[in-house]
């Protein structure tokens, strides 16, 4: 993999200037941040009792494509969809692979320890030693969105406000990430059960009333379906950035664009 110039973060806000974090121009750094939170949203390491390692990266098949712009990054791996269900996963069990790929790429970056004793574990297995994380990078948290992320746009007579939300089964993560990249600011739920099999959700909800913290982490763009909700969502924060939400023009413009966020499958 060659290395790459890297590319700053946009000055202001602007839905042009965003980054695909697949795209092969970018520098490496970038990529492997993004897939780590990537990993830590929807992945997982394993060793089964032949003591094989696994690495499993999961999404909608909707999404199936990038799980092959990975595999192509990586160079390694394979790519499957179930029969009974729409979900795709990229898989990787090569020894070789996770010794000179995988395990240079994780080690370092993983930042909660639920993620980090999978790959603990497997880095033992081969006599590595594995580091954990401590970092903010922003594009850990676009791979993260991209994988649990949701955006959220709500309008009332009195105001607009614009959030995004998080979803993890482990409350640790959700606990780093308000840490870490929300100050502390982020409002964590106690717990909700969601989806048919009532599996408890911890959430975390950031309010986007801080657009230098906007700018920062939405400096790389998605690269799931999210991306199309995402879009909506940010050209609704430009707006309000611009003061467009207190016209009427812009207020109508608003409640168009918000009709259609988080309405895409995926």
């Amino acid at each position: 993999m060659e290395n790459t110039k890297i590319i700053g973060e946009p000055q202001r806000l602007h839905a042009k200037n965003l980054i695909n974090p697949l795209n092969n121009t970018l520098n490496n750094d970038i990529f492997y941040n993004w897939l780590v939170g990537f990993f830590e949203a929807d992945g997982c390491f394993s060793i089964n009792n032949r003591g094989e390692y696994r690495f499993d990266l999961y999404q909608h098949s909707t999404d199936i494509d990038v799980l092959y712009n990975i595999k192509t990054r990586l160079q390694c791996g394979n790519v499957q969809t179930r029969k009974d269900r729409p979900m795709s996963t990229y898989t990787t069990s090569n020894s070789k692979h996770f010794i000179n790929i995988i395990y240079p790429i994780f080690n370092s970056r993983i930042l909660s320890e639920y993620k980090f004793s999978q790959f603990a574990n497997v880095c033992h297995l081969f006599g590595l030693t594995p580091i954990r994380g401590n970092h903010s990078n922003s594009a850990w948290l676009v791979g993260m969105i991209d994988g649990d992320g949701s955006f959220f746009v709500s309008v009332t007579p009195k105001q607009i406000s614009a959030r995004f939300s998080i979803g993890q089964k482990k409350r640790e993560i959700i606990d780093i990430i308000n840490e870490k990249y929300f100050k502390g600011l982020g409002k964590v739920n106690g717990g909700d059960n969601i989806g048919a099999r009532k599996a408890t959700y911890f959430i975390i909800c950031f309010y986007c009333n801080n657009y230098d913290f906007v700018r920062s982490f939405m400096s790389h763009n998605l690269v799931t379906r999210k991306r199309l909700s995402f879009n909506k969502w940010l050209k609704i924060i430009i707006m309000i950035e611009n003061k467009e939400h207190l016209t009427i023009e812009g207020r109508k413009k608003i409640e168009i664009l918000s009709r259609d966020i988080n309405k895409i499958i995926i």
